[in-house]
Parts: structure tokens; C-alpha cells; sequence
């Protein structure tokens, strides 16, 4: 998961280890509140740094998982070929 704020402030967000208890390959983690855990730590470093709001940009397929965390979809990000060639929904989060 990477994300940006609406200033020149930028961070990634990325799972290191393993958490206990999870097993398996990562799809087989989905549905356990992992993704959410880490949109809300992501959004709660975010507030104590004293940011406004976390802009998240996404794989298509994601963002209805971001908009039911909150996220509204403020545009999208174009392709960065040769790797990315689709369009990437980008998605603010303002802290509540």
C-alpha cells in the first residue's frame, strides 16, 4: 500500500513480517481485518505527524475495499510504464 498527502510530505506503508497466527499465502488472509488494521494504523501515524488528510493510490481492484474504509476517490493516477500501464484510482482520506 502506498499513499501520499496533499502536501510534498510522502510514506509507504508496507507489512514486513508476518503477523501471529496468519498463515498461509496472502490471499488467504483476506476477510481477517488485516487491510483495515493497517488503513487505520496508516491514517493514525498520519494524524499524529499533524497531516490533514492520506491520499492512497490504488490497484483498481481495491477501491471499493478503500471506499468502504472511508476513502473517497479524488481522481486517478496516470499509467508508469512499462510496469503500470492502467490508470490508478487515487483515494483522500480525511482523518474524522
Amino acid at each position: 500500500m502506498y499513499a501520499d498527502v496533499p502536501t510534498t510530505r510522502r510514506g509507504a506503508v508496507a507489512v514486513v513480517a508476518r503477523p501471529p497466527g496468519i498463515t498461509g499465502q496472502p490471499l488467504a488472509t483476506q476477510g481477517q481485518g488485516i487491510g483495515r488494521y493497517l488503513v487505520e494504523h496508516m491514517i493514525g501515524q498520519a494524524r499524529g505527524a499533524g497531516l490533514a488528510a492520506v491520499r492512497v493510490v490504488a490497484h483498481p481492484p481495491a477501491e471499493d475495499f478503500y471506499r468502504r474504509l472511508g476513502g473517497v476517490r479524488g481522481g486517478t493516477v496516470a499509467p508508469a510504464p512499462p510496469k503500470i500501464t492502467w490508470e490508478r484510482p487515487a483515494l483522500q482520506f480525511a482523518h474524522r
